[in-house]
């Protein structure tokens, strides 16, 4: 039988301790929430202080360390961002835990509605729909950290009763495919992306440091992690930091201590000797795809699905190429520092990469687009069904592609193929 109390002592941030309407939306909320708390009356609460940032409370009778989810817009009681409304906050709650509860005995994480956000989506006897990304954002932290979600987002979100099924059978493959088919959603711009190489036996994400996006890679980065281990795969995880270059070492630290390697060197001019030394990455090779790929991204995210082939939309088996071929750079020792450039790099799916590399295909600097050369392709018919599958994605951002390094590039690879001297 669960017991019923009288007086309760909750411990809540700094940031809310002196307002009195949050610490009253917090009582109605626990009364709605834990059942054993029901009749609990704001004057029957001693409120303690916490000296450091996070969104939850700790209710001390209970042992129960409760994290709150970001609230809802005000006016329409609905979720301000699918990328926010669970992950945005949740960082600095773990760390709390980690630091002050963790080692409590038999303490329980909850996740509730935003206080704020309850009382007047209760008082209105509204409801408001979470996206599809929502419900992974659960799964994982279910699965990582043992949440139980209580009645306030249940009811309220309209929460199918089996959400905790709903991902039940994920692996680290199904997981990274559901990861990129997500993302189609946001075409350009992607603030974190993840590859899966069998071959190599490599994870390697892809990801913006800034803002909610340290959450959002933390936690997926730390569920790749426990799937890579539940699974005995022992894949190689890598994380490349595509902006900004990161300062904080405790981010930095996070992500180490889930077992990633770290590459926070992200300037398109990379120094490829002093990256893996610094950083002891792979063996040395110079045809280093995950740096390479990198800065590939971080100069080409921002106008067009990294997702894509560059020249087409076929999405599988992609290759990060070079534009001037590396056994052509290694005979010309100045131009080693465009192994890993972005300058030097296109993203191509398997048989564009071949026609690229043959001639069949070559970049216009003019049009700013692929064309099919005709010098070796002859046949109309050839020709033109070529042509049908070229898709031109980067000529209007000519302006801010273009650079006179690209150009030096480009020349190269149309002068090896014989459409200039």
């Amino acid at each position: 039988m669960e017991k019923n109390f009288s007086k309760i002592t909750i411990q809540v941030p700094k940031e809310f301790i002196a307002k009195n309407d949050i610490l009253k939306s917090i009582v109605e909320l626990i009364n709605y929430d834990f059942k054993q708390l029901a009749n609990i009356k704001f004057e029957d609460v001693i409120w303690e202080q916490i000296n450091e940032r996070f969104q939850g409370f700790f209710i001390k009778e209970l042992s129960y360390f409760v994290y709150i989810t970001q609230k809802l817009d005000s006016k329409t009681l609905k979720t301000r961002s699918r990328n926010t409304f669970i992950k945005q906050n949740a960082l600095p709650f773990i760390r709390n835990y980690e630091k002050h509860f963790k080692n409590f005995h038999n303490v329980k994480l909850f996740m509730s509605l935003n206080p704020v956000s309850f009382s007047l989506i209760k008082n209105k006897n509204d409801k408001f729909t979470i996206a599809e990304s929502i419900y992974i954002d659960l799964k994982i932290l279910i699965s990582l950290y043992g949440f139980v979600i209580t009645k306030s987002i249940i009811n309220f979100a309209n929460i199918n009763e089996k959400y905790e099924e709903k991902w039940s059978n994920l692996n680290l493959e199904t997981f990274i495919a559901l990861k990129r088919e997500k993302s189609n959603v946001k075409k350009r711009n992607k603030p974190i992306i993840f590859e899966l190489s069998q071959n190599r036996e490599e994870i390697t994400v892809y990801a913006k440091l800034e803002g909610a996006n340290v959450a959002d890679s933390y936690f997926n980065c730390k569920f790749i992690q426990e799937l890579n281990s539940k699974e005995q795969k022992n894949f190689k995880l890598f994380l490349f930091i595509i902006k900004p270059k990161v300062q904080d070492v405790h981010i930095l630290k996070d992500f180490q201590d889930i077992g990633f390697n770290i590459i926070n060197y992200y300037s398109d001019e990379n120094d490829f000797d002093k990256a893996t030394y610094q950083l002891n990455l792979r063996p040395k090779s110079n045809r280093n795809q995950g740096l390479f790929r990198a800065n590939i991204i971080k100069k080409y995210n921002k106008y067009v699905d990294i997702y894509e082939c560059f020249a087409c939309e076929y999405r599988l088996n992609l290759v990060a190429a070079h534009i001037h071929r590396v056994a052509d750079i290694n005979k010309l020792k100045t131009h080693s520092k465009f192994i890993t450039s972005a300058e030097n790099g296109f993203q191509f799916c398997p048989n564009h990469d071949k026609e690229f590399e043959n001639g069949m295909i070559y970049f216009d600097l003019d049009d700013f687009q692929f064309k099919v050369n005709s010098i070796k392709i002859d046949n109309p018919n050839d020709y033109n069904l070529l042509n049908k599958r070229i898709k031109n994605k980067l000529s209007k951002f000519k302006k801010e592609l273009y650079s006179n390094n690209f150009k030096f590039m480009i020349e190269f690879h149309l002068r090896r193929i014989g459409l200039i001297d």
